[in-house]
């Protein structure tokens, strides 16, 4: 029994040697395969963590621009774009309009330096941030850069995040050197509701104000902030941009509106019928007063649409029937689409029940005296 134990030590003993030394033998294989894949003539690479290779000059310069073109705005707009931006920037409030002059030529504004920002108020299709890419695009051709931030973008995801986000996109932006245009659109999401779980109202609001406050004798720095409205703003930010504010209006010239729509069916695939008048399309877009813009354009579509549905010739004719068809399909798709009916907030809903609730107490109150007073004195003549 003895001699069989033995037997089996040794077997086992052997097998693990033979194991071993063929292990050996393929990483010895692997290592070889390894070397001969390294060309001789190719420097090794020194990792001594105490003395590390520097970076080549060419390398650390291609690393540089490439972290410089993360800042830089890559959008490229179409032609009907530039287009759309000239015609709503045409429309927009004269101080709008002075922004690119002031930035070219800061003797335009005599002693206003520090205008370093402006924020567009005004309610949705008025033009706000067509105006506010026009007037980054206008200054692009000077050599700006520009940056569009989505102030939803900020807000989402992070609880009480908010503040340090905004704080490090701004200064990562400054971080080039560069004259750059930075646009916040509905800038307002930042610095309102401050009761919500992921806002830090009031240190988003500092730190806006606290880097706008580094910049304003800065040359090379504009911020334009868009918002619907401005009235939930915190107190403090509101007595900041009082001289900064420039209002959007829903109305727009009606020559301007003839003048855009006209150059929109104006081109090599169609033109406008002698019979259609400036007096005929001013009469028409009466209906539409808030049609300007991008919904202009959209208008121009229909109408075009309208003229290919009556006639298969390459080159369209656009007459008066076309016209009208499409300005009542545009406000039939504005009533389905319901886009100038106001919807009621959370907030405003809970103002109304609760103002329904006053005059129902009040109602019910008064109520009450009158039937009382009118059993005691049913009671005294009994």
């Amino acid at each position: 029994m003895l001699y069989f134990h033995q037997i089996v030590f040794c077997l086992l003993f052997m097998t693990n040697f033979l194991f071993t030394a063929h292990r050996e033998n393929q990483d010895n294989n692997y290592a070889t395969q390894e070397k001969k894949s390294v060309p001789a003539s190719q420097d090794h690479i020194k990792t001594d963590p105490v003395s590390p290779t520097l970076t080549p000059d060419d390398i650390r310069k291609k690393i540089s621009e490439r972290i410089l073109q993360q800042f830089e705005q890559k959008e490229k707009f179409s032609k009907n774009e530039i287009e759309e931006m000239e015609m709503v920037l045409e429309a927009a409030p004269l101080k709008a309009q002075l922004i690119p002059q002031h930035l070219e030529n800061p003797d335009i504004l005599p002693g206003c330096e520090d205008f370093r920002s402006a924020y567009f108020i005004g309610a949705p299709g008025t033009g706000k941030t067509i105006a506010a890419k026009a007037i980054a695009y206008k200054m692009s051709q000077k050599g700006w850069n520009y940056k569009f931030i989505s102030s939803t973008k900020l807000v989402e995801g992070y609880r009480n995040q908010t503040s340090i986000r905004i704080e490090n996109e701004l200064e990562h932006l400054m971080a080039s050197g560069k004259p750059t245009i930075i646009i916040i659109d509905e800038i307002s999401r930042l610095l309102e509701y401050a009761d919500k779980e992921n806002h830090d109202t009031g240190m988003s609001a500092t730190a806006i104000w606290s880097f706008l406050d580094r910049q304003l004798r800065n040359p090379n720095f504009f911020l334009i902030g868009t918002m619907n409205s401005a009235e939930k703003l915190p107190e403090p930010f509101k007595n900041r941009i009082m001289s900064q504010s420039i209002q959007f209006e829903v109305n727009v010239n009606p020559e301007l509106k003839i003048k855009h729509l006209r150059k929109r069916l104006t081109n090599k695939f169609c033109s406008l019928h002698e019979e259609v008048t400036d007096e005929f399309l001013k009469n028409e877009l009466k209906k539409i007063d808030s049609c300007y813009g991008r919904s202009l354009i959209h208008l121009a579509t229909l109408v075009v649409m309208q003229e290919r549905i009556n006639t298969n010739e390459p080159h369209l004719i656009i007459t008066k029937k076309s016209i009208t068809n499409g300005i009542n399909e545009y406000l039939s798709n504005e009533k389905m689409l319901k886009l100038n009916v106001k919807i009621e907030t959370d907030e405003e809903r809970q103002e109304r029940h609760h103002r329904e609730n006053m005059i129902g107490n009040v109602v019910g109150n008064v109520a009450s005296s009158i039937i009382v007073k009118i059993l005691i004195e049913i009671f005294l003549r009994w």
